[in-house]
């Protein structure tokens, strides 16, 4: 993007790109019903800045076409692409709200496909470059399966408990000596008399 443009202009257009990339297929398709040309070599240049308010997917796609950007490239972009919309927040609520709308769309694909293989897993390291072939990832890596919630048995608030049980659960004998206890005689042995019991004591 050009220097000076607004971080929300920037943030759409990375989060435009991002579900391009992420979403399984969807850079080829959009080439595929475009009619878009993927230019031979690779060019760097920057999507023009009037355009990003209005740029839609289809756009974008054709932009990087225009710059080279093959479909096995743009498959070999997606797991960072995926790691960055699955990591991505703003101080603006409006592209916090994009990419969470964005997340939900590719979700939605992914959690049931998988991220197609792209160029490779070549990663280099201290002792150089390590040769890793890439092979797909099952969409559920970045977006899991969330289990179903547990039933709430708990009885809701003023619901009567099950007849025949006492609150702690334990069935309770009507018969028994135990359901009618011996109340709790109040200690008398001394003088001191309750406020507000005793009928002839005054009243503060």
């Amino acid at each position: 993007m050009p220097p000076g443009t607004p971080a929300s202009e920037r943030n759409r257009f990375m989060l435009l790109s991002t579900e391009l990339f992420a979403t399984p297929g969807l850079y080829a398709q959009l080439i595929a019903s475009t009619g878009s040309t993927i230019a031979s070599g690779v060019t760097v240049s920057r999507f023009p800045a009037p355009d990003v308010c209005n740029a839609m997917l289809n756009s974008v796609a054709a932009f990087y076409a225009s710059q080279g950007i093959t479909i096995l490239m743009g498959e070999d972009t997606s797991v960072f692409a995926l790691e960055w919309i699955t990591t991505f927040h703003s101080r603006d609520s409006t592209s916090n709200n994009n990419a969470c709308a964005a997340r939900d769309r590719i979700e939605a694909l992914l959690s049931r496909s998988v991220v197609p293989p792209g160029l490779n897993e070549n990663v280099w390291t201290a002792d150089g470059l390590v040769i890793r072939p890439s092979i797909p990832v099952p969409g559920t890596v970045y977006f899991p399966v969330q289990p179903p919630p547990a039933p709430d048995n708990s009885l809701s608030y003023g619901s009567p408990l099950h007849e025949g049980e006492s609150s702690s659960g334990a069935a309770v004998d009507s018969g028994s000596s135990s359901s009618n206890p011996t109340p709790v005689q109040a200690n008398t042995s001394d003088n001191t008399l309750m406020e507000g019991v005793n009928d002839h004591s005054p009243l503060m």
